[in-house]
């Protein structure tokens, strides 16, 4: 909340006391008396979001709490430590404060303390949460640590592990949650499942899948694993095409429309794959990813009018959605729109800016441009990324000779 807001509901709550009286609305009062002290002497800085309610009113007793924020979000540590602190002695219940105590002490660098707070507030669904949300390994272990310790946990932090490629680790989660898991749930056979993948039993992985599909016929999750192993351990895309198709058929997930066309379009069955993708628009009109699938697909076949009108109606849906600006981007480069290829790789990487791969794009872009300075400094910020990065190396020598 800044300032302007703050005057702005001032204004706003007063009208509305002077028209139906301020004793009928005794929380809107509170809310009034916040924004005063707000506009008088405090100013928040904009912090990650927590799950947690925080009380309207600005009771004396809560000033350290508002003080310990403030101070926290400025970069101001020991006073946000004093304040909280302080704080929570006092009110041992205030789930929020424990969070941002815990928080603060984690910036100081005391990690046993942040975890004994947390651990006392409950504050591990918190740190579950948004570890699926934005696959956080940290996020997870830390929800582990502090007491959220259930197998679903372990299998989430699996599941993060071995997306970013660390098998070992995820087969050390994934044992883990079944060692504890007494159930035969659906969760704990896709577990299984992705053990025996690691192991590289693919038939195994298959029946763990099977199983898992007999207990939640519903689960997508099983049915698309089991098409991955086929399509590309196994090299066998026709059979993967089946789990595909059984998945739509049964549950109507857009994700098996999308990767039956992609499975279709590997086979060179184009129409087949435009099917399946407008299937799945049809079903999810709201969602950009049907578009681009059909994008690629009229790409595949160098139809670059239609590929390109499609992904402009993708952008139109989901600005934020990465894909089409960056297939946009590469039919401009083809085409020789150096510029608008730029434009739109710019888009990208303001969307995934630690991306050193789609920094490179844009280099390259630059280069081809014509436009050497920026090159170079993209090419920088790709060495900063990823410091062995061998094509930006390559590029930057070349753009010294």
């Amino acid at each position: 909340m800044n300032h302007n807001i703050a005057r702005y509901r001032v204004i706003v709550l007063s009208i509305i006391f002077l028209i139906v009286g301020s004793s009928k609305c005794p929380v809107l009062l509170d809310q009034l008396r916040l924004n005063v002290e707000l506009c008088k002497c405090l100013h928040f800085t904009r912090g990650q979001p927590i799950p947690y309610s925080l009380s309207p009113a600005l009771h004396s007793e809560r000033a350290r709490y508002h003080l310990g924020i403030n101070a926290l979000f400025a970069g101001s540590l020991k006073k946000s430590l004093t304040y909280l602190s302080e704080h929570v002695r006092s009110d041992r219940t205030d789930k929020a404060a424990g969070f941002y105590l815990g928080l603060t002490y984690r910036r100081i660098g005391d990690e046993k303390s942040a975890l004994a707070i947390w651990r006392e507030v409950g504050a591990g669904p918190y740190f579950v949460h948004r570890g699926q949300k934005i696959e956080s390994i940290d996020d997870m272990q830390t929800a582990i640590a502090v007491g959220a310790s259930e197998p679903v946990t372990f299998y989430s932090l699996g599941d993060i592990l071995y997306g970013k490629g660390r098998y070992k680790d995820a087969s050390y989660a994934y044992k883990q949650g079944v060692t504890m898991d007494s159930s035969d749930g659906y969760i704990t056979w896709l577990a299984r499942g992705r053990l025996q993948e690691i192991s590289e039993n693919w038939s195994e992985a298959i029946a763990m899948y099977q199983r898992a599909i007999k207990i939640e016929s519903s689960g997508a999750e099983a049915y698309i694993r089991a098409g991955e192993i086929y399509r590309n351990r196994m090299g066998n895309p026709n059979e993967a095409l089946k789990w595909y198709v059984c998945c739509a058929q049964r549950i109507r997930w857009m994700w098996c429309y999308l990767l039956a066309a992609e499975t279709e379009r590997g086979l060179n069955h184009y129409d087949a794959a435009l099917d399946w993708a407008r299937q799945a628009q049809r079903l999810f009109p709201k969602v950009s990813f049907p578009l681009v699938s059909i994008g690629i697909t009229w790409e595949s076949l160098n139809n670059l009018g239609r590929a390109r009108l499609a992904y402009l109606e993708a952008l139109r849906l989901e600005p934020h959605n990465i894909w089409p600006s960056f297939y946009l981007g590469n039919i401009a480069m083809r085409t020789g729109n150096l510029n608008e290829a730029i434009s739109y790789f710019h888009q990208v990487v303001n969307l995934r800016p630690n991306d050193p791969e789609l920094q490179l794009l844009l280099g390259n872009a630059y280069q081809k441009a014509g436009r050497f300075d920026e090159a170079k400094m993209t090419y920088q910020r790709v060495l900063q990324l990823s410091p062995n990065n061998k094509h930006a190396l390559a590029a930057l020598i070349d753009l010294r000779k």
